[in-house]
C-alpha cells in the first residue's frame, strides 16, 4: 500500500485506473483493487466508478 499511496500524493493532478496502477506497481489488479478500497475507505482517496473503467485520485 506505501507505493500506491506514494505514487498517488506524488501525483495528485490526475485521476488513476486501478489497472494501471497495478501495471505501475507491478501488483495484479485484484491486489490493486483491495488496496484502493482501503485507501478509499480511510478517506485517502476518492474513487469514481465509469461503466467499464474504475479511476481513483488523491483526495
Amino acid at each position: 500500500m506505501g507505493e500506491l499511496l506514494a505514487w498517488l500524493c506524488l501525483h495528485p493532478e490526475n485521476e488513476y485506473s486501478v489497472t494501471g496502477l497495478a501495471a505501475r506497481t507491478n501488483s495484479s489488479q485484484a491486489t490493486m483493487s483491495r488496496e484502493a478500497d482501503r485507501l478509499a475507505d480511510a478517506g485517502l482517496t476518492l474513487e469514481r466508478r465509469a461503466k467499464a473503467l474504475d479511476q481513483m485520485s488523491p483526495c
